[in-house]
């Protein structure tokens, strides 16, 4: 009996012995079993999040790729030019005599930042009437208040600085509509006195441009002129007898029976209405857009502003 007590306790004492290594290696398995199970789950997760991320991108892409060809789409048809800043849906058609190229020397620039808002421009002499400066859409502009109108001119040493080949541009609104009651002299006090050596002035009238000949505004610029308190940009190119005159992104009128000499540039408004000037700029030169090929200048466009 003794001895059976004695071999069970030492088998026990065996297997006891035995096992412990097989149990913690068992256990060590198991554990990274679990580490690795815990690690393939993680990284799954992860694939996951990044998956659903791409998807995202992926869609935001597609949407904004659809969204951009969309709008290219209509780009081709239908584009926004508004010096003022305002969209419209103009055809590329429209653009089609725009071969305004501005002077690339500056005589005269207006700048009315630091104007006394009320007080007559300092940068230009009165003639006739009234003007002001007040603030328009967050900048100093040039005001001429409904009543005499005015008649004004760079503040320039010498009266007689224009050269034979010059652009002027400006923008121009008033609280009724289109360009009316707006004329642009090239020497305004010669000129009514009756000297024929005077370059004509140009009048914009209620359907177009009045020079040496009329100049009608297309039809899809008369809907645009038809917006009150409205800015639109005002583009006049002389070269010698040849002359052309662009509002907007619109070609209104292009003669080459001008004679006479241009002396100065008068600005001459009708009081009916209250009206607006501001970035006037005068200056030499200019170039013929088909000679560009033959010329290393570069050729700045100021017509043609996306939106």
């Amino acid at each position: 009996m003794k001895k059976i007590i004695f071999f069970s306790l030492w088998y026990i004492a065996v297997m006891i012995g035995f096992s412990a290594p097989v149990h913690g290696q068992l256990l060590k398995r198991l554990g990274d079993a679990v580490k690795n199970r815990a690690e393939d789950r993680a990284e799954q997760r992860t694939e996951e999040a990044t998956d659903k991320a791409m998807d995202k991108v992926e869609n935001g892409v597609k949407n904004k790729g659809k969204a951009v060809s969309s709008s290219n789409d209509s780009d081709q048809s239908n584009t926004s030019t508004q010096p003022s800043g305002k969209a419209e849906n103009l055809s590329v058609k429209s653009y089609k005599n725009y071969d305004f190229v501005p002077g690339d020397s500056i005589i005269f620039i207006s700048q009315l930042e630091n104007e006394k808002i009320g007080e007559i421009p300092s940068q230009f002499n009165l003639l006739e009437g009234q003007i002001d400066v007040q603030n328009e859409d967050g900048e100093n502009v040039i005001h001429i208040p409904q009543g005499p109108g005015a008649v004004f001119t760079p503040r320039m040493s010498d009266q007689e600085y224009m050269p034979d080949q010059f652009t002027i541009e400006f923008d121009f609104k008033n609280e009724k509509s289109g360009l009316h009651h707006l004329s642009v002299d090239f020497g305004h006090r010669k000129y009514y006195a009756g000297g024929e050596e005077i370059l004509p002035g140009m009048d914009f009238g209620i359907d177009g441009v009045s020079w040496t000949n009329d100049g009608n505004y297309p039809d899809a610029l008369n809907s645009q002129l038809e917006q009150p308190m409205t800015w639109h940009h005002i583009a006049i190119a002389i070269n010698k007898h040849v002359g052309k005159v662009y509002v907007d992104q619109f070609r209104v009128i292009n003669v080459n029976n001008l004679t006479g000499d241009p002396h100065n540039v008068t600005f001459v408004v009708n009081g009916y209405e209250n009206s607006y000037i501001k970035n006037i700029r005068i200056a030499a030169g200019g170039i013929d857009l088909y000679k560009q090929t033959t010329t290393p200048a570069r050729i700045v466009m100021h017509g043609i502003l996306f939106d």
